[in-house]
């Protein structure tokens, strides 16, 4: 077999994610949750999307992810 066209590259040091960056992306997070909550109870308070459970909604949530 051949090489893929693609190869995974190789994880050096300089490559580290700034901490400062970490903890902007975690406090989106926050915003973000917080936010899709409100929503939730808005739409709660709406007979049209009250039936809809929160499996319905979760498609709505982009969720930002940090690197492991």
């Amino acid at each position: 077999m051949t090489k893929s066209a693609n190869p995974k590259p190789e994880p050096d040091s300089s490559s580290e994610i700034d901490p400062e960056i970490i903890a902007k992306i975690a406090q989106l997070r926050v915003q973000m949750r917080e936010s899709f909550g409100k929503v939730v109870m808005a739409m709660m308070a709406l007979p049209r999307y009250r039936h809809q459970t929160l499996a319905d909604l979760q498609h709505l949530e982009k969720p930002v992810r940090t690197p492991a």
